[in-house]
């Protein structure tokens, strides 16, 4: 049974309701009398009666109409201050495309240059070496003739030798024959003369002696100044190519890669060395020094070539020119569920139908629809490097066909698993996702060092 106090309660809660709904009535009966517009045509008079209900539905509507008319205001100035923040965003997106460009064709004719430079020093190092051996060749047929020389030498002293015995002898002879002095005459000025003649010989033989020692020195000076500077163009080039290889090798690193493992895969460069052990003189050191390190400047040539056929396979550019990045690579939360997840790309922000371009060259392998990406590219670049666009709008490339660096491949949109427009991007080496943004890193890195 309900007791006396809730009774009461239930009363003045009934009370109360009258209450407010009189009073509720007086304030509409005040505010909105029972109204009559009279309208007078030729000399007749009319009129239209508004009742109450009437009224507040009229004073409804025009209430409603104010109100959407300044929200729909306040939306159209809102809108327009958007649209101009986006477009000065594409504004200075294209401007920073368009400088990227012009440093990437100034870029790409320094290499040439250098590569030309290369060139040239490597003939004249060949000519050089082909000079080097010719004088080592002339040096060594002086130094033939200077032994043969030295052993003519030796032959006219022994005759002289001989011929002083036998002038003794005949000295001797005269004295002990004066008898026939007039018969040995004869004999002893023949003697003489050729005496005389195997002396002018000998001083002729040690004059050719001596001058082919100061041709020795000279071309010994010329071997050694030819080597000299053989050494330093070598040694200048190594430390040009040197330079260079390291500043690719930062920007391969800078994308998170290795630069040997990008070049030779799984294997490892050969480094084994044996052989006989020959001793070898001061010369032959000095012509394996310079061969030494025309092999080390060929090495670092190679390398050089190789790291820039890398690079130009890596996608180190974007492929929007102008967007936002609404969610990063990495663990997030879902956009859908809101649940932490492992994101393995960028989602770059762009308005629908955004031109995507190739960020390097490279083959298609897939494009089609693909699940929760929508329709969706992945472009094999070589090396074990590929790249996927997700969520596409319109794909406007096939499987197996070959692209270049910035051909279109297709328009943004809001396609498979999507809150939006925009484009869901991955870079993958060798199966397993690799941040983008040090990719995008790397790249600027070039551009910064031209």
């Amino acid at each position: 049974m309900m007791g006396t106090d809730d009774m009461m309660g239930t009363n003045d809660k009934m009370t109360f309701r009258k209450h407010a709904a009189l009073i509720s009535t007086q304030i509409t009966d005040h505010l909105f009398p029972e109204r009559q517009i009279h309208i007078r045509t030729d000399g007749n008079v009319r009129y239209i009666s508004l009742s109450k209900n009437i009224q507040i539905i009229i004073a409804t509507a025009i209430f409603i109409a104010f109100a959407w008319s300044g929200f729909a205001t306040y939306k159209f100035q809102e809108s327009n201050s958007i649209i101009s923040t986006k477009d000065s965003q594409i504004a200075n997106g294209n401007l920073s495309y368009n400088r990227l460009l012009n440093e990437m064709a100034s870029n790409q004719k320094r290499f040439s240059s250098l590569s030309i430079d290369l060139e040239k020093n490597i003939a004249v190092i060949d000519h050089l070496s082909q000079k080097n051996n010719s004088l080592e060749r002339n040096l060594s047929s002086v130094s033939q003739k200077l032994l043969m020389t030295e052993s003519e030498r030796q032959t006219i002293q022994k005759n002289r030798e001989r011929l002083r015995s036998n002038l003794a002898k005949f000295e001797q002879d005269m004295r002990s024959m004066a008898n026939r002095n007039f018969k040995l005459e004869g004999n002893l000025d023949n003697t003489v003369s050729d005496l005389q003649a195997a002396l002018a010989e000998r001083n002729q033989a040690i004059f050719k002696s001596n001058d082919m020692q100061r041709k020795v020195i000279a071309l010994k000076s010329t071997l050694a100044k030819n080597a000299r500077n053989q050494k330093d163009t070598i040694g200048q080039l190594l430390e040009k190519t040197t330079g260079y290889i390291s500043s690719l090798k930062n920007v391969v690193k800078t994308a998170g890669l290795k630069p040997d493992r990008l070049i030779y895969g799984n294997k490892k460069p050969p480094t084994g060395s044996g052989g006989p052990f020959i001793p070898a003189n001061v010369g032959d050191v000095a012509n394996l020094d310079l061969k030494t390190s025309l092999i080390n400047l060929r090495g670092n040539l190679s390398y050089w070539e190789a790291l820039q056929d890398v690079m130009k396979k890596l996608p180190i550019t974007s492929p929007l020119d102008s967007y936002y990045i609404t969610s990063t690579f990495g663990k997030r939360r879902d956009p859908v569920n809101k649940r932490w997840s492992s994101h393995y790309g960028l989602d770059m922000g762009a308005a629908f139908n955004t031109r995507i371009f190739a960020p390097a060259p490279g083959t298609v392998v897939y494009a089609g629809w693909k699940g929760k990406y929508g329709k969706y590219i992945e472009i094999d670049h070589g090396s074990g490097v590929r790249t996927r666009y997700g969520h596409l709008n319109k794909i406007l490339v096939k499987k197996g066909q070959k692209v270049s660096f910035r051909d279109k491949i297709g328009l943004v949109g809001s396609t498979g698993r999507s809150t939006g427009s925009h484009l869901h991007y991955e870079t993958i080496y060798r199966g397993k996702a690799q941040n983008p943004a040090n990719f995008f890193k790397a790249g600027r890195y070039v551009f910064k060092n031209q």
